[in-house]
């Protein structure tokens, strides 16, 4: 194995091989490509970009604090979900790479140590779809996704799933309903 792959790269390459997936790494251009082709069957195929996270300043910080003290707090983003909104709009041009002849994975791996090591499926849906505002009208209550949304009916639906790999080796998938591209698995 390549010693310039990531951590999350390595991880996803384990995934595979464990799991018994093929996939092929898409060399470099002097365009930005995805770093995986994903060969889920023999017709069907996933473009992959691994992004990991790694501890910021905060974070850091927060790590020191808590094996000195027994506890810390921290806030390493402003709103909720924005780690993965970034990493969503870092990885545009590598998804946009194939111009949707194949759906595609963004796929996130959390490097961070588990003392801040957060991501949820909440954040996972507020980065995807913006903020979660309720409403009350009348005896209902109204749930919708407001702002800071990043896939839209007209914005980065080449992205297929957002992904989250773990330290166990397992991968959960969130599909984005407004996508140009699925599986069918």
């Amino acid at each position: 194995m390549k010693s310039n792959y990531t951590e999350g790269e390595k991880r996803f390459i384990s995934f595979c091989d464990t799991n018994g997936y093929h996939y092929d790494r898409i060399a470099e251009e002097s365009i930005p490509s995805p770093d995986f082709l994903l060969h889920i069957s023999e017709t069907e195929h996933l473009t992959v970009e691994v992004k990991d996270f790694e501890e910021n300043k905060e974070e850091t910080t927060a790590i020191q604090h808590y094996k000195q003290n027994g506890f810390a707090t921290w806030n390493s983003q402003k709103l909720p979900g924005e780690r993965i909104r970034n990493k969503i709009e870092g990885s545009k041009r590598q998804l946009e790479y194939q111009k949707g002849e194949y759906p595609s994975l963004l796929l996130l791996y959390d490097n961070r140590s588990e003392i801040v090591s957060i991501v949820s499926e909440y954040e996972i849906s507020v980065a995807m779809y913006g903020l979660e505002c309720r409403f009350i009208q009348g005896e209902q209550l109204l749930r919708i996704h407001g702002p800071n949304k990043k896939l839209t009916m007209t914005e980065k639906t080449y992205i297929s799933y957002i992904g989250i790999l773990d330290t166990k080796g397992l991968i959960t998938m969130y599909e984005n309903y407004i996508c140009r591209k699925k599986t069918q698995y």
